[in-house]
C-alpha cells in the first residue's frame, strides 16, 4: 500500500488546530487530556468549519455535524490522546473553502504515478 501526502500551507487563513481535507471530507484533529477534551476540540473545530468556509452560522452547522459527523479516536492511553472528527463534504452547501487560493497540491497529485 502507498500513501502520499501533500502538505500545503494556505497564507492568511489561520486556525488554532490541524485540520486536513480529503475529497471527501473536512476532518479537524486535535490532542488534549482528558480524551473528552480532544473529542469536544475536533467537534467545535468542525462545526465552526463550515461556518467559516461554507457560509453556514454556527448554529446551522451544527445539524450536519451533530447528526453524521464520525469522530474517530487514536493514541487512546497516550498521554495526549487524538481525535478526528469528520463529516461527508456533499452534506455541506456549495462554497469555496479556501476563498480562491490556488490549490496547487491537488495539481501535484495529479502528476504522480499511480500504482
Amino acid at each position: 500500500m502507498s500513501t502520499v501526502a501533500v502538505v500545503e500551507l494556505l497564507n492568511g487563513a489561520s486556525t488554532p488546530w490541524p485540520r486536513t481535507e480529503s475529497d471527501s471530507h473536512p476532518m479537524p484533529t486535535a490532542s488534549a487530556r482528558p480524551l473528552e477534551g480532544a473529542r469536544r476540540i475536533s467537534q467545535l473545530v468542525l462545526v465552526r468549519w463550515p461556518g467559516r468556509d461554507y457560509g453556514l452560522s454556527e448554529l446551522d452547522a451544527h445539524q450536519p455535524v451533530g447528526q453524521a459527523a464520525e469522530a474517530p479516536s487514536a493514541n487512546v492511553y497516550d498521554t495526549n490522546p487524538t481525535s478526528v472528527a469528520k463529516t461527508l463534504k456533499e452534506w455541506l452547501p456549495a462554497g469555496d473553502p479556501h476563498r480562491g487560493i490556488p490549490r496547487p497540491a491537488q495539481e501535484t497529485v495529479a502528476l504522480l504515478p499511480r500504482p
